[in-house]
């Protein structure tokens, strides 16, 4: 029987071991990052060891079973460096067992500014090979006494989320996931600030976020074409679990649930993003003046159907809504209906 990951049930200075075929690679992580854990991460403990180091939820340091990654090879890869250098830098690296880093500034080859942005690059590899690790038997150690022996890494929480991600989040959990969303629309809740720089995106992720400013079903944003409908679910999927994503119901979902036939349907301009469904009941001649009660689902209305003028209030249609179907709070959804009655 598969085995929960549950580190908060270690006491300090305790060791659990747990395994990657039972909890996928990024739910691990969250479940360590939104718990706000210390302590240290360690892939195949009974061999050649990779560990990622936390504190308070955040990535502080990696520490991998081989060298990945130094700096002066990036340096040359990334073309800040030539050849030359390189080899010159190395010499003084070996022989007086100085930083890498500070080497290459005292060469003049590079400043500190570009000896940052080299590290970020450096950081995010490293967690990405750490990430790759991850499969089979792993521990999680917890505890600050544990925080010993690492180098600093300058990731943060969401990077971690986002490369565990794209790791584990594949083609078929990402389908499943937007299956899950069939029936609802889905709106960018916050700025991104700095995590487009952050987790590297590139045009075509930026032109989806923009996009994703507005309320659209998934199927209206398969048919824009932005990005592959799979990375669509990883980017909607790590939106929602950053708490970055909103969702509603459609209005077609509601008018479903009526039992109304639905004649358009067009956004409306409320806070939070009102849509308007106009709908008359079947088999009734269509009159130009109308009244109309709306009911309010999470933060946005719906108006119940259309009715004749002349029709007594205490005539008007009933709606029944299945609030755990569309996944919202019946409570709230109830008492903002009432104040929108009165």
């Amino acid at each position: 029987m598969p085995r929960e990951f549950d580190p908060k049930s270690l006491l300090d200075d305790e060791t659990g071991r747990w395994s990657f075929e039972e909890t996928s690679v990024y739910q691990v992580f969250a479940t360590l990052v939104d718990g706000r854990l210390t302590g240290v991460v360690t892939t195949r403990p009974d061999a050649d060891a990779g560990r990622l180091f936390l504190r308070e939820g955040e990535p502080v340091g990696v520490q991998l079973a081989e060298v990945y990654a130094p700096i002066g090879q990036l340096l040359l890869e990334l073309g800040y460096i030539d050849a030359a250098t390189f080899v010159k830098a190395q010499a003084l690296i070996a022989h007086e067992q100085r930083l890498p880093g500070q080497v290459f500034i005292e060469l003049n080859a590079i400043d500190a500014n570009c000896l940052q942005q080299v590290i970020n690059v450096q950081a995010k590899r490293q967690v990405r090979r750490f990430i790759e690790d991850c499969r089979g038997t792993f521990t999680f150690s917890r505890g600050p006494a544990f925080l010993t022996g690492f180098s600093t890494t300058t990731i943060g929480p969401d990077l971690l989320i986002w490369l565990s991600l794209e790791r584990s989040f594949t083609e078929e959990p990402a389908e499943r996931y937007l299956a899950s969303l069939a029936g609802k629309h889905v709106k960018l809740a916050a700025g991104l600030s700095g995590l487009v720089t952050e987790l590297g995106f590139g045009p075509p992720e930026e032109r989806f976020l923009a996009r994703l400013g507005e309320w659209h079903s998934v199927d209206e944003l398969d048919k824009f074409g932005t990005l592959p409908r799979p990375q669509i679910g990883l980017l909607l999927k790590f939106l929602d679990m950053r708490q970055r994503l909103q969702l509603r119901p459609a209005p077609e979902a509601i008018a479903a649930i009526a039992g109304v036939p639905v004649t358009s349907i067009a956004p409306g301009r409320g806070q939070g993003g009102t849509a308007v469904a106009k709908a008359r009941p079947a088999g009734k001649a269509k009159r130009e003046k109308t009244e109309r009660v709306s009911i309010s689902v999470a933060g946005w209305t719906e108006p119940v159907p259309a009715r004749e003028e002349r029709t007594e209030l205490t005539e008007l249609p009933s709606i029944v809504v299945d609030y755990d179907a569309l996944g919202v709070d019946a409570a709230s959804s109830k008492q903002e209906g009432k104040k929108k009655g009165k």
